[in-house]
């Protein structure tokens, strides 16, 4: 409250009961600054935005002979805006190993080497990221494959994408780019190339 006598020339004079209200302001604002601290904001926000994408899979070549090798070819990327954190995420490669197979033994390379990868099954492989993965980064993970036996229609690799810690972070992830299928076929023989300009001999050649 201010008191000044209405005929006195001296200036306004805070009185005790003028400082109450700022007083009681400060202590709001210590309180709401003292709750607003204790929040985990960085855990919440974290990886919000990250999403594991497996864009695409493609054996080169698609086809091949018993006893020759296809490379599996998975384009691998973090398509958010956030980094994936460490072990997060688990890989699975799977193959048609009745007709063709890896080696069991050499584990998938390029951005594979990103992953532990464990030789899970037949001919699976399942990898778990082991280091945070930025946003952006990414690259080509590659597995060769041997043909084994022929085949009379191409059969499937899939590459599966799982989350596997911390799934309530992944809230902006798109699982439809999470899977992809490869096709691979394996003949008996692959047919043989005739030489450029070479006629294959035909019915009734003879020499005159």
């Amino acid at each position: 409250m201010i008191s000044q006598p209405p005929s006195s020339p001296l200036p306004a004079v805070l009185t005790r009961d003028s400082l109450q209200p700022k007083k009681a302001f400060m202590n709001i604002r210590s309180t709401l600054f003292a709750l607003l601290s204790s929040l985990p904001l960085a855990a919440t926000v974290f990886a919000q935005s990250a999403d594991p994408t497996v864009a695409a899979a493609t054996h080169v070549p698609p086809t091949i002979a018993v006893g020759q090798i296809s490379q599996l070819r998975t384009d691998f990327a973090n398509a958010g805006f956030d980094p994936i954190p460490a072990n997060s995420i688990r890989l699975s490669i799977c193959g048609a190993h009745t007709y063709y197979r890896s080696n069991g033994v050499t584990p998938p390379g390029g951005y594979g080497t990103n992953f532990t990868w464990t030789h899970a099954t037949s001919d699976c492989w399942e990898g778990i990221n082991k280091a945070v993965i930025a946003a952006g980064a990414g690259g080509m993970i590659t597995l060769d494959y041997i043909g084994q036996l022929a085949t009379t229609a191409p059969q499937t690799t899939s590459v599966d994408m799982e989350v596997i810690a911390n799934p309530a972070s992944f809230t902006n992830e798109n699982r439809v780019n999470n899977d992809a299928i490869a096709t691979l076929a394996v003949a008996g023989q692959l047919p043989a190339k005739h030489p450029r300009n070479e006629r294959a001999p035909r019915k009734g050649d003879q020499w005159r």
